[in-house]
């Protein structure tokens, strides 16, 4: 099989990597930031190149340095030209484009959630609070709750929590509760809210091996079981003209579904799926890119294709394009992901993100950056 995935450059920052990257597009350039554990955050080139580092201060005991770890990706506000990331320890730290601390908030808790930009405001979501800060980083308010927060969304001024104790919980930005529903673990990926002409629903990755798929009104939907827990965050798109979801899971597959929860693929990769997986849409073909902890990154036919376990008359497995077959019962076959190519890095992949259509950056666990070219010509 020829290579349709290409190495163009990589990066080694020489220490442990936290989050997936963030890449901010400008009339003149494009800049990439990521966090480490050791609480620096990264602005490279699309050339691979260090424009600079922002580094925490140095803390005191070994156990407080291990909480400046920058847990969640970095989120970019527009109007400050900044850029916000928060630590497990409690900090939120707020850095200029060209890497100067312009202000720091602390909380009183840990924080497990990503920062949320909702209109002119920052909600940070920490142990049992969410904090409201203005832009210039000061506190505007703070709501208690009575659950561990580990997500939050926020859709139309209504917050949307994951938590520990397993509870999806909606309620308004006042603290009024509307509706809650149990799972059996923990969420620690965001919620995707999708939106269309048709309905509102959440889609919902949770540690008890589901996901979960709920109405506005926190009615279950429909829910779509693994074999492994689900931490990270699940893509929707139109494929093949139809809405569909893409999400990984623990149990080593990567998995579209279509938006009634029906399986059209899956594909098994070697080890955990932690990264959000990509979709890239093309005018010919749209492709699914996801980066395993088993070191590989891997380019998928979001089309997938339909394998027979056995047909009359033939020896050996048959496989066939899933558009050309769809007559034939999936009981003697199953869906299968297709793929077009892997490429192996270094370590863990815990982050992807489309840096162009014929381009993805890969950030791996051992502090790697790659630029991976596309090349399906």
């Amino acid at each position: 099989m020829r290579g349709f995935l290409k190495e163009k450059w990589v990066l080694d920052v020489k220490e442990p990597v936290s989050t997936s990257p963030i890449i901010l597009k400008e009339d003149k350039e494009t800049n990439i930031f990521f966090g480490t554990e050791t609480g620096k955050l990264y602005s490279i080139t699309t050339k691979g190149h260090l424009r600079w580092v922002f580094e925490t201060p140095q803390s005191k005991s070994f156990f407080e340095d291990k909480k400046k770890q920058i847990i969640n990706k970095p989120l970019f506000v527009n109007k400050t030209r900044s850029i916000v990331f928060s630590s497990e320890g409690g900090l939120v730290h707020n850095i200029s484009l060209d890497g100067k601390l312009k202000w720091v908030f602390e909380t009183s808790e840990e924080i497990k959630g990503s920062p949320i930009l909702n209109d002119e405001e920052l909600l940070i979501p920490s142990t049992n609070k969410i904090y409201f800060l203005n832009l210039e980083g000061n506190l505007k308010k703070e709501l208690k709750t009575k659950h561990d927060i580990t997500t939050l969304s926020v859709y139309e001024n209504k917050l949307f929590l994951g938590t520990k104790e397993g509870l999806i919980v909606a309620m308004s930005l006042e603290g009024k509760t509307f509706w809650t529903f149990k799972t059996n673990a923990p969420q620690l990926a965001r919620i995707t809210i999708e939106e269309d002409y048709k309905r509102s629903f959440l889609i919902v990755p949770s540690q008890d091996n589901h996901l979960y798929a709920l109405s506005m009104d926190g009615e279950l939907l429909w829910s779509y079981e693994t074999k492994g827990p689900l931490s990270s965050e699940a893509k929707i798109s139109i494929i093949n003209r139809k809405k569909t979801i893409v999400f990984g899971s623990q149990d080593n597959n990567v998995y579209l579904l279509t938006e009634d929860g029906e399986l059209l693929w899956s594909y098994e990769t070697d080890f955990w799926i932690m990264a959000d997986p990509v979709i890239n849409k093309g005018s010919n073909k749209s492709l699914i890119i996801v980066g395993s902890y088993d070191h590989h990154l891997y380019l998928l036919d979001a089309q997938g294709m339909f394998k027979l376990n056995c047909m009359p008359g033939l020896s050996s497995v048959v496989t066939q394009s899933g558009s050309e077959i769809s007559s034939l019962s999936t009981e003697i076959g199953d869906e299968k992901g297709k793929l077009i190519d892997k490429l192996k890095t270094d370590s863990n992949i815990i982050g992807c993100e489309l840096l162009s259509k014929n381009e993805v950056l890969v950030l791996t666990k051992k502090g790697k950056l790659y630029n991976i070219e596309i090349d399906l010509s």
